[in-house]
């Protein structure tokens, strides 16, 4: 989460990510992909699997008594995030192997939600837009396991919170206030919340959505297929950025389209020949987009890049069960990679087609 950790300092603190790991494309992938094409299979290889269980051990060791994970700030987000990654091999809140330590975690979520009138889940660490989005993905995500009557009173308000927060642009900014510019970085967290508020059965109007891909498109250079941090802003990108814009787009409704196209040729060209597309890893995040947008783009992508992001995530496992990248949230770093190698089991929703 050293994506998490750069921008949450940005805003009141969190960070970026990224993986290393640069080779050659040999051959290109098509730029574009029909909406029916289908990923028929992803290898979870016995190493991956190894890796997922002790980093969920890892987990389970580290967890806070009040059911919060983190160091020293942004235990929303790392409790969100974490919580998620024990879902990823079927686990629920409250049952099995790592019930209690599930359970714990969505407690912890639900007492921030009730800190503030408002709706609005974060700590006392940070009080950052980014915190909060990653709080009401987790709880939709549980919804429906725990036994936490509190949890979907969460996910309505959270939801609620998100909605009156986007600005006229269609994006989000660092606080919950639609006056505040936006950026990329937190724009593809708040779809992602909303997906998963959405996927759990609260309302989320259409209108949001095509406002968010608005934002998206007014982030990429029509040029060269680049997105960039904010729109119009022309500076340079990275595998977070460009994972994040074409999640961004898919998840809002673009299947097939010029955008994707540029961003597609863009990534797999220049980002892979040049050694970027895996190259940082702060706290793995731009690899957490980059797959799931892969994921929904189809089997030559997704085949391409699930292997080498996750042979890049293992060779930085520590003997602990760690695999924090070079962030400074080990935890939530730990999290962001165990949810990238378990794309394959498919249990949580954002994980689906």
């Amino acid at each position: 989460m050293a994506v998490i950790s750069k921008y949450l300092n940005m805003a009141g603190n969190l960070t970026g990510l990224m993986l290393g790991l640069s080779f050659v494309l040999c051959s290109m992938l098509p730029a574009s992909v029909t909406v029916s094409q289908r990923v028929t299979s992803i290898e979870l290889t016995p190493h991956a699997r190894r890796a997922i269980d002790r980093a969920l051990a890892y987990l389970e060791r580290e967890q806070s008594s009040n059911g919060s994970w983190g160091k020293e700030r942004y235990w929303v987000a790392n409790t969100a995030l974490s919580t998620m990654a024990f879902m990823v091999q079927g686990h629920v809140p409250g049952k099995g192997k790592y019930g209690e330590t599930m359970e714990k975690g969505v407690g912890y979520l639900v007492a921030q939600a009730k800190q503030r009138p408002d709706g609005y889940i974060v700590d006392a660490s940070s009080g950052t837009f980014y915190q909060h989005a990653l709080a009401v993905m987790a709880l939709a995500e549980a919804w429906g396991q725990s036994k936490n009557p509190a949890v979907g009173p969460a996910v309505r308000a959270g939801t609620r919170v998100i909605l009156s927060s986007q600005n006229k642009e269609g994006g989000w900014g660092y606080s919950p206030d639609p006056k505040q510019p936006g950026d990329l970085s937190i724009t593809i967290m708040g779809i992602e919340a909303l997906i998963s508020a959405k996927e759990a059965g609260i309302l989320v109007p259409d209108v949001a959505l095509e406002r968010a891909r608005d934002f998206i498109y007014a982030c990429q250079s029509k040029k060269s297929g680049a997105f960039w941090y904010k729109p119009n802003r022309t500076d340079e990108t990275n595998a977070y950025r460009m994972g994040a814009g074409l999640l961004g787009l898919q998840l809002a409704g673009d299947l097939d389209s010029q955008s994707l196209d540029r961003g597609w040729k863009f990534l797999m060209g220049e980002g892979v020949e040049k050694g970027w597309a895996f190259k940082e890893r702060r706290d793995w995040l731009d690899q957490f987009y980059c797959v799931q947008a892969c994921y929904q783009a189809g089997d030559k992508y997704i085949k391409f890049w699930y292997p080498r992001a996750a042979e890049k995530i293992i060779s930085q496992q520590e003997s602990s069960g760690k695999i924090a990248g070079d962030g400074n949230m080990p935890h939530g770093g730990t999290a962001v990679a165990t949810l990238v190698l378990a794309v394959p089991y498919r249990f949580l929703p954002i994980f689906q087609r």
